[in-house]
This record gives C-alpha cells, structure tokens and sequence, in this order.
C-alpha cells in the first residue's frame, strides 16, 4: 500500500489480504458505491485514499477507499477490475437500464441544447427524479457542467439551466428563456455567491454570448428561481455532497 499525506513524500506500507469482498457496499456522504473491494489488514496514516495498493510484484491490484470503523487496522481498497469498468462507463455510458436507486447515464440528445453549444447533438446525461437532468459537457466526472430543470416529468418543456461560472460545484447562474423556443436567453448571475442576483445578462442569439448587461429590477434571490434543484439538493435526489448554490 503506498500514498503520501498532504505534502509529504510517498511511502509504502506493507500488510495482509485478508479479504477479497465482492458486491460490498458502502456510503460516502449521501453516495452509495457498490464494487468489489479488496479487505487489508495494513496500518495506514490519514490522506492515503487514492493511492494505488500493490502486490508483491508491484502490479495494480486496487485504489485505497477508506477505514473500517468497527475494526483498527482494516483498511478496504476498491478492486482494480470495479475501477476500469467505472472508467469504462465514463467513456462509454451503459446501453442497458441503471437500477433504480442509482442515476442513469445515458448519451441521450438534450432537449433545448442551443446554450450548451448550437453545433453539438448529444451530450452525456445524468438523470435524478424526472425533472431534473445533469449534463456532462466537458467535464468526464462530477460535478457536471450544466443542469436542466424541466416543468413536465417527460422533460418535454425547459424550466431553467443553472451552472457554476467560476467552479462547476458552485452554482451561481441561472439561464432562462425568454420565449417558449429558447431562441432569447436571459442569464441572472450571482457573481459574489451572497444569494443575490446582481447582474442580468442577455443573449438574443441563443450562442453563449451576452451582448449586454443590466441590473434586476428588485431583488431577487438565486435559490428561489433554483428551488426546484435547491429542494433536490437539500432531499439529497442529488447525491453529490460538492454541489451548492450560492444562498
């Protein structure tokens, strides 16, 4: 077993399989994993999740996870074999449908894609309820780049998309149309992520770009024109612990 903590140089640790547990299961925050995991009896220092677990001849066998806490001294690495079909599903989403606890990627077409990016068809996707639809743009692992909220559980009709500008785990944007067909956007930016919209930005060619600028009316709070995804967040249909709104 090797890894560094923090800024410290790597080391290696010697210790014992004692256990190889296939279809374990375990939480990280509100994310539930399910892999084979290889069970080591190796004493470790903190900070050494990520690092690579090797065998006597120093081939990859796993990617160390996590501590048990019942146990001093048990130590669990995710087997080599359940992290290159991780990888795998990344680049190639799976064709057969997901479990039902478990969200689905698919490189389904995005309905109302035209603020993503006019010239692309398809995106990898990320579904959570029936609303709610995470889009994977550039970005391989979460968090995503954009997220589609949908008036209808058939996703036929675009509420609103939020992103982050600065970081994608911050969400400080929200694009609405200002017509049934999208073909005006309107963007109410939180650009210091105190809660408060305070700036308005307009794009009348649907491409990204903003051709001008103005100030809201009133105030008006970024988690109320996202409480759809808010109230997602905060019942944990979205189970990735980064993602916040500013508020």
């Amino acid at each position: 077993m090797t890894g560094h903590s923090k800024d410290r140089a790597w080391t290696s640790t010697t210790g014992v399989i004692t256990q190889i547990r296939p279809e374990y299961q375990w939480r990280d925050d509100a994310l539930l994993h399910q892999g084979t995991v290889i069970q080591t009896r190796t004493p470790v220092h903190p900070d050494n999740s990520g690092g690579p677990l090797l065998d006597a001849q120093a081939r990859l066998i796993g990617v160390n996870v996590f501590s048990a806490i019942e146990a001093q001294g048990v130590n669990y690495a995710v087997a080599v074999d359940t992290v290159r079909a991780f990888l795998q599903n990344l680049v190639s989403p799976p064709s057969h449908p997901a479990p039902r606890s478990s969200p689905f990627l698919s490189p389904s077409p995005v309905t109302n894609p035209i603020f993503l990016d006019p010239g692309a068809s398809a995106y990898r996707i990320e579904r959570f309820g029936q609303q709610i639809v995470g889009v994977y743009v550039n970005a391989r692992v979460p968090p995503l780049d954009v997220w589609l909220v949908y008036r209808d559980p058939s996703r036929q009709h675009l509420a609103y998309a939020a992103k982050g500008s600065k970081t994608l785990a911050q969400i400080d944007t929200v694009v609405v149309g200002a017509d049934p067909q999208w073909r005006t956007l309107v963007y109410y930016l939180d650009t210091n992520c105190d809660g408060i919209v305070d700036l308005i930005g307009y794009d009348t060619e649907g491409n990204g770009h903003l051709e001008r600028y103005g100030t809201p009316p009133q105030p008006e709070r970024l988690a109320q024109l996202a409480r759809e995804l808010v109230a997602a967040l905060t019942a944990g249909l979205v189970s990735y612990s980064q993602i916040q709104i500013c508020q």
